[in-house]
């Protein structure tokens, strides 16, 4: 399967193991050089708290997340984004913007 961006071949999440927890599969995702796309929050909260470089994560920030809704902000997002992704980036996706984070990210320690 091909998600038509050079050196980015997709896989479901169920591939990788269903009901691991979610800091060993973030540990696999590394190891194996991955990028998540996901809507889900914790990835982007794991890279911060732990100070990864990797595995990149792609967030999609939407109320509706449906290709017809978001899928051509998601496929801009991804090929603007590509040299970020595979040397470690956390991205945000909404239906107006794309952010990139180059990783690590800096600590902010909370008072």
């Amino acid at each position: 399967m091909s998600c038509g961006l050079p050196g980015m071949t997709p896989c479901i999440g169920r591939q990788l193991g269903p009901g691991r927890p979610q800091i060993e599969t973030s540990c696999n995702l590394r190891e194996n050089d991955c990028v998540v796309l996901t809507h889900d929050l914790d990835f982007g909260d794991i890279l911060a708290a732990t100070g990864g470089a990797k595995p990149s994560v792609v967030q999609i920030r939407a109320s509706g997340v449906g290709v017809d809704r978001i899928g051509g902000q998601v496929i801009g997002g991804l090929a603007l984004c590509a040299d970020e992704l595979l040397a470690g980036a956390l991205v945000t996706i909404d239906a107006t913007r794309t952010r990139v984070r180059l990783l690590p990210l800096p600590f902010r320690q909370e008072i």
